[in-house]
């Protein structure tokens, strides 16, 4: 089923310009699933500073997970909790980066902390405050939304929400650009009456918007599910949760050619004052098993791309309105605190930590929360910039002129084409990956020279070589990685003509 949102709807017919009027351009070929951990994540007991482990137990003697159950990340003094056994992995394959210390100054309500991370906007006084980020750039993309949507060009919501209302993140001047869905199998229509009321009243304005809506909420609801049943998932790695069952019907609807660009899955439960852990077992319990469902579910959604070759296209990211305080309270839980860790997954996803290890004292302040390193809007600004291509003067005027520090988070997994080759056609690929030896690159080339560059996730050049391609066709080329150590690289392909980028892993 899914639901008309009115709660932040306007009534009026008129459309009101958005602050923000430059000419944005998403790039329409990618799409963003944002995981929401409502509640406030405790980010030390997700992401555990192996470093600081004996203050920690200082910390928290009754909830901190033994040192030996922990996951470690390779190079890093970093642990995440024993039940991200499929995160891990991910981050084992570059394709899971963790960004340390993230916060808003927002305080430690849950109302107007979630407000902040959902507008993008710290100051309450300002215009924007009532919009989501995302919905401003969509509103300059998209004017006048939501009337005149659906139309011959754009059948497809423009974001889609795993909920009864819309999403935050996406509401507009107008509308909400977020449509609700619970079950894309479940689409029933909304009947929306025929009763015109008087003409030209008040009233009859107001019937006729609510008549509009339920059009097309209709019209959206058609093409969610021809689109799930036209779509595919090939992992058989899902949980049967909630979770899973959200990222696996996302998978099915990008695969089935939806062309919407947001997809939010909200998963509450993160307000762990109580009971975050098991009174019997640590490793276990509320805060355990949210873990668990979200690690599963986007190992396996990532896993599901690949196999559906859409892994370039998709980019994830997780958040939370709030951490939890560094110390633990009297209840097996931690209280409101401050900073803590984001998610990103994907395949295009470039430095796999960013940030500082927090640093833990050896004595306990009451109600302490981690400080903050990395502003939320940094991160915000970066996906817009790197992923959906938006150029740097629009994205600071959308948060509010704040003096954005753009981040290393993302690849840009350049594919572009060539007259003589397709981009759909370059299939560039290495195998067997990961590789514990020699590795083979397979790829469709134009005739002539073609330069190899190989570098490292941090982008240090690992080593280049020159081919001159004889003809133009498929090609299957060794690589000389023997000599590597374990870990995640990429080959730059370039020539004149074309320009792409693959990633490989080496496993010793």
């Amino acid at each position: 089923m899914c639901a008309v949102g009115l709660s932040k709807f306007s009534f009026s017919r008129t459309f009101k310009a958005p602050v923000f009027q430059q000419a944005m351009s998403m790039d329409h070929d990618r799409a963003l699933v944002i995981i929401r951990l409502n509640g406030g994540n405790d980010g030390l007991n997700t992401v555990i500073p192996v470093d600081q482990y004996e203050n920690l137990l200082i910390q928290r003697p009754d909830i901190l997970i033994p040192q030996s159950d922990l996951l470690p990340l390779a190079g890093y003094n970093l642990a995440l909790h024993p039940k991200m056994t499929g995160m891990q992995q991910l981050f084992n394959n570059g394709e899971l980066s963790i960004i340390q210390n993230v916060g808003a100054e927002a305080g430690r309500s849950h109302f107007r902390a979630t407000e902040v991370w959902l507008s993008g906007i710290g100051d309450q006084t300002h215009p924007e405050s009532e919009t989501g980020w995302l919905g401003r750039v969509l509103d300059v993309e998209y004017p006048g939304f939501p009337m005149d949507y659906p139309n011959a060009n754009e059948t497809d919501p423009f974001a889609i929400t795993f909920s009864t209302t819309p999403s935050g993140t996406c509401e507009g001047h107008e509308g909400n650009f977020a449509h609700p869905v619970l079950n894309p199998y479940d689409t029933s229509n909304i009947s929306g009456g025929t009763t015109p009321g008087t003409p030209n009243s008040y009233a009859a304005d107001h019937l006729e918007y609510l008549q509009f809506l339920g059009e097309q909420t209709n019209e959206y609801n058609g093409r969610i599910s021809d689109a799930v049943n036209l779509g595919n998932s090939l992992s058989t790695n899902y949980g049967t949760d909630n979770v899973s069952l959200a990222m696996q019907n996302v998978a099915k609807l990008i695969s089935g050619g939806l062309q919407s660009k947001i997809y939010v899955v909200e998963v509450g439960g993160f307000d762990t004052h109580s009971n975050q852990v098991d009174a019997t077992d640590v490793i276990e319990g509320n805060h355990a098993n949210l873990w668990e469902k979200i690690s599963t579910a986007v190992s396996a959604f990532q896993e599901d791309l690949h196999l559906l070759n859409l892994n370039e296209r998709v980019m994830g990211m997780t958040f939370s309105e709030f951490g939890r305080q560094i110390a633990q309270n009297g209840s097996r839980g931690t209280d409101h605190g401050d900073a803590a860790c984001m998610f990103l997954f994907g395949s295009c996803v470039n430095e796999q930590v960013i940030g500082n290890n927090p640093i833990i004292d050896d004595f306990i302040t009451n109600a302490n929360g981690l400080d903050q390193e990395i502003d939320y809007r940094d991160v915000y600004s970066t996906l817009l910039k790197d992923w959906f291509g938006l150029s740097n003067p629009d994205i600071e005027q959308n948060f509010e002129d704040y003096g954005i520090n753009y981040l290393n988070l993302l690849d840009p997994c350049i594919y572009v084409g060539t007259p003589d080759i397709p981009k759909e056609q370059l299939n560039a690929k290495v195998y067997p990956n990961p590789s514990t030896g020699t590795s083979y690159l397979e790829i469709n080339l134009p005739e002539g020279p073609a330069d190899f560059i190989m570098v490292d996730l941090k982008g240090r050049l690992i080593g280049q070589f020159r081919r001159t391609i004889p003809y133009s066709g498929e090609h299957h080329l060794t690589l000389p990685v023997e000599q590597l150590d374990s870990g995640t690289y990429f080959l730059r392909i370039r020539s004149n003509d074309f320009d792409r980028k693959v990633r490989f892993s080496i496993r010793k």
